[in-house]
Order: C-alpha cells, then structure tokens, then sequence
C-alpha cells in the first residue's frame, strides 16, 4: 500500500462496513483520502466525515423487516447513526455475525426503524447453508448477498461500482486506471466495471467468472502478489 501511494495512487477501502468500523484499518495503513462504505451508499473520509449517497425508503425497509420476522431471521437496520436491532429481533445471532467480520454489536432499541431515518441498508443473518421462501420485491431496493452470513437489502442501484464511477469523475480517474480486487457477490459490479477487476482465489464462482483475473487468497497476501509486479 505505501509503495503503491508513493507512486501517487489513490489507494481506497471499498467496503460493506460502516465508517465506524474501517476506522482504524484505514489509520493503520494511512489510507487519508476517500473511502467506499455500505456498499457504495456512502462515501467516508477521516476528515470529513460520511456523505450519504442512498437510501432506502421506509416502504422498503418494512417488506424486508417483514419477510425476515416471518421466518425468525435475525436483523437489523443499519444507516449513518448505526446499526439497530430489537430485543426479539434474534440478537445474539446478529451480535455473532458482525462479531465474525470485526463489526461491533448492534444496539438494542425500542423500534429499530425510527432509530435511523436514513436507512442505507437492512441486515438479515440467512446463511448461505439456509434455506427460506425467494425474498419479496423492495420498493426502492435491492437483494445482494454481502457474505456468507449476510443477505442485505440495499438501496436501488446502490453499488460499489456506482460509488466507485461516481468517485472516479470528482478524482478525474479514467475507468482504465482503476484497479479494483474482490471476494463477494457485492464486489461483482465494481470488478465489471473497474478497467482491472481481480477476483481473490476464495471468492465464489460468479465472482471470479466477473473478473479479469484471479490472485491468490486473503491469507496469502493475494493483493500484494497482483500489485507487486505493477509496483518494478
């Protein structure tokens, strides 16, 4: 990352966390400039703050809320004051997951959807070994897969791609230049439309069918094996 920041590249986290918990990453590996966070609802910056890019509608939020509390699915709403669940919302369940990708434990309100007006997404724990009813339409939102225990309900066009478009035109960065790496269904977007889109050697088959090329895995330092040979 240092090498590649002193070859002046913008060197950016394009995440489905919260600001709140890249925080420290970002500061670890001196990342100052503009991050992708929510999965492209939001752009984050140390300095400045969070700009909230979408949302989704109150309509939206409550057919997901619905659908999960039919089937006991554990869920939470999440939006730029943080993540909210109730106390029957299934939260041990929820506090585990985050807990396994190094989010904090949610906070436990009275009513989750007035907690956080400005929804930019909707939590549910449905692991991929689960199976339940086909999800019901959203108005104003969509249906990604985030990871192996998240099935989240973000806003309508919401992406990390479209995030990443709309950084690139503010930054004037051709679509050419941007190298972008990945290991989820909601990285897809981003590795199609990046000019090098690079899929990690764990990522699931639509993943890696998205992108140019595969590197190795997160625990082999994957990132670094593609970035070396760009870095001579």
């Amino acid at each position: 990352m240092i090498s590649a920041r002193n070859l002046g590249w913008h060197v950016l986290l394009a995440t489905g966390k919260p600001p709140w918990a890249i925080r420290t990453l970002a500061a670890r590996l001196s990342l100052t400039g503009t991050h992708i966070v929510a999965n492209g609802s939001a752009l984050w910056t140390q300095a400045d703050g969070t700009e909230v890019l979408a949302r989704i509608p109150d309509a939206g939020v409550r057919t997901s809320l619905t659908y999960a509390a039919r089937y006991c699915i554990p869920r939470a709403v999440s939006g730029p004051r943080g993540v909210f669940t109730q106390a029957t919302w299934g939260v041990p369940a929820l506090t585990a997951a985050l807990h396994e990708v190094g989010e904090d434990a949610p906070t436990v309100v009275p009513d989750a959807v007035a907690a956080e007006p400005d929804p930019w997404k909707v939590i549910l724990i449905q692991r991929t070994d689960q199976r339940h009813p086909p999800v019901p339409a959203v108005e104003g939102g969509q249906w990604v897969r985030t990871g192996p225990a998240f099935h989240e309900t973000l806003p309508a066009g919401s992406s990390k791609g479209t995030a990443m478009r709309l950084l690139c035109q503010r930054l004037g960065i051709a679509r050419e230049d941007v190298i972008a790496f990945g290991d989820s269904e909601n990285d897809i977007d981003l590795l199609q439309w990046a000019g090098t889109g690079i899929a990690m050697a764990h990522a699931p088959q639509a993943v890696r069918g998205a992108a140019a090329a595969t590197t190795a895995g997160n625990d082999e330092d994957g990132v670094a094996q593609a970035l070396e040979p760009l870095l001579d």
